[in-house]
């Protein structure tokens, strides 16, 4: 079996160079998660965030659809897709992490900026880049001019020689033009923007390593087998570390004498990198635990479990089958609008509290909550969750069932259940069944 069938999809295609079929992944993705209700309208401190959701929920749902292997390889695709310009943070303030942070896809709010393939490949070469100079352990470091430190910064003098020794430019004059389609883009700025790029010692960043991110996170990424295995080190454009250090040093005698460029001593190599690099057998490569390789493998990974192509047909047949079983419930009044629900709860006694049906709303034929509360009718949509393995149905596909960011249930009448006992999540404990006609 070969590597690529041991991997997400969103890898591979990036280790394939298919910078296509990633974008198609992440639009497929988006439709699922929409689907599972996963992303919706959220509040934060009294502030809304349209169309987001949250990290740790995309996680969940990454695994339990063995979409990936692990909740490591979900956060290294999530960020991935923050780095390609997918989703990114509601506020951009950090890096994909399996917390119960906001992200958004840029299809959601206008930013979407890959949807031509020009764009595709000049971030395609900017991950690249970023992660190859990362590699490097070489270019990117704090730097001190004055009496300030600027963080994760490069120089630009010393960008526009390693882009032509990595081939991606032929010339002097292609690496700045190369820079600068880099800085007109957003990768990359200059630490106070106060510059475009120039070929000049004059201190940049990329822009992603402003977002906050894990320590042990960044310690993973930031090797060059870290950006092997997530496929941001496209070998297909050529990295050729091993060879950095004898062409710094060249160019830096070549250049020491007054002229522009970069100058790089022998103790400024990180000669560990550079051996790493020769090793970054993706082939081999496995996560073990968070962001650690489990190189005990053999030849070949061993065959994951066989994944089931009816599963999507099974959930459906199991909602149907969940749906029928609710029709007993004397709370369940089927397919009714928001008015007849009203009218329904209003002639059972809108005085008093915790009276409460659960119907199908005629729109999406999706369940609703309908309850009364200080005199007033409260709908609270129940949202299914489609799961291809769920560890609540003993690793089956299966649905669980909740309120806002409420607890998972297996079953409505579990939820209802639950709530009869505790208001969290709702206004108020249910009490009374609404009566049917």
């Amino acid at each position: 079996m070969s590597e690529i069938a041991a991997i997400n999809k969103f890898t591979q295609a990036l280790r394939g160079g298919n910078i296509d079929a990633f974008y198609a992944a992440g639009d497929e993705l988006r439709q699922k998660l929409q689907q599972n209700g996963l992303i919706k309208d959220r509040s934060y401190r009294l502030k809304k965030y349209p169309q987001c959701f949250k990290g740790d929920e995309f996680v969940d749902y990454m695994v339990y659809s063995e979409t990936c292997s692990s909740r490591a390889e979900a956060v290294l695709v999530g960020c991935s897709l923050v780095m390609y310009g997918i989703i990114h943070h509601v506020v951009d303030d950090h890096l994909f992490k399996d917390e119960g942070m906001f992200y958004r896809f840029r299809h959601d709010d206008g930013t979407l900026k890959a949807d031509t393939r020009s764009y595709r490949l000049l971030t395609r070469k900017a991950i690249h880049i970023h992660a190859a100079l990362h590699a490097s352990g070489l270019m990117i470091k704090d730097r001190d001019y004055g009496a300030r430190t600027f963080r994760k910064c490069f120089i630009g003098q010393e960008l526009t020689p390693w882009l032509v020794v990595q081939e991606l430019a032929k010339t002097k004059e292609d690496a700045i033009a190369l820079a600068q389609s880099l800085v007109d883009e957003g990768f990359i700025h200059h630490v106070t923007n106060d510059h475009g790029f120039k070929d000049e010692y004059l201190f940049y960043r990329w822009t992603v390593d402003e977002l906050s991110a894990s320590a042990e996170f960044e310690s993973f990424i930031r090797t060059p087998r870290g950006g092997s295995y997530m496929g941001h080190i496209d070998h297909g454009l050529r990295l050729v570390l091993p060879a950095v250090s004898a062409a710094f040093r060249r160019l830096s005698l070549s250049q020491r004498s007054g002229g522009s460029g970069v100058v790089v001593m022998d103790d400024d190599i990180n000669p560990d990198a550079m051996r790493e690099v020769e090793r970054a057998n993706v082939a081999n490569m496995q996560l073990k635990g968070e962001f650690v390789f489990d190189e005990t493998l053999e030849d070949k990974p061993p065959t994951p479990p066989p994944r089931n192509i009816d599963a999507d047909k099974m959930l459906a047949l199991q909602y149907d089958k969940d749906m029928t079983a609710l029709k007993s419930a004397p709370w369940f009044h089927d397919l009714l609008t928001r008015d007849q629900a009203e009218e329904r709860l209003k002639a059972a006694g809108l005085s008093n509290d915790g009276v409460f049906l659960v119907r199908l709303s005629q729109s999406k034929d999706r369940p609703v909550l309908s309850l009364t509360y200080k005199q007033t009718c409260w709908h609270l949509k129940i949202q299914p969750y489609a799961w291809t393995k769920s560890g609540k149905h003993g690793g089956k596909p299966g649905h669980t069932f909740n309120i806002d960011s409420g607890p998972h249930f297996v079953s409505i009448s579990d939820m209802i259940d639950h709530y009869g006992k505790s208001c969290e999540q709702i206004p108020t404990k249910l009490v009374t069944p609404c009566p049917k006609e």
